[in-house]
């Protein structure tokens, strides 16, 4: 299993949505790690989706989203912690 650190994953999740990003005339580079990714418009529900199976093929940690804390999940920080819980699961 592979060991990720919090920059890692989030460099992974910016890497996925890189295109939206751009598109929404935001900078990768100093992205909020408090943007909620569905409240700013960045991704839609479906994308999320999409997103946590992304990191999932791309990390080769099983993301259970029942099991995340629904208060920040959305957000960029609070996504990349969830993950990490979930790799130390």
């Amino acid at each position: 299993m592979t060991t990720h650190g919090f920059k890692e994953l989030r460099e992974m999740v910016i890497e996925i949505i890189g295109s939206k990003i751009g598109r929404a005339g935001l900078d990768k580079e100093t992205l909020d790690d408090d943007i909620d990714l569905l409240q700013s418009g960045l991704i839609d529900s479906f994308e999320f989706l999409d997103l946590i199976s992304a990191i999932e093929e791309q990390s080769g940690i099983t993301i259970d989203l029942g099991a995340m804390e629904e208060s920040d999940f959305t957000t960029l920080r609070g996504l990349v912690n969830n993950v990490l819980g979930a790799a130390g699961s």
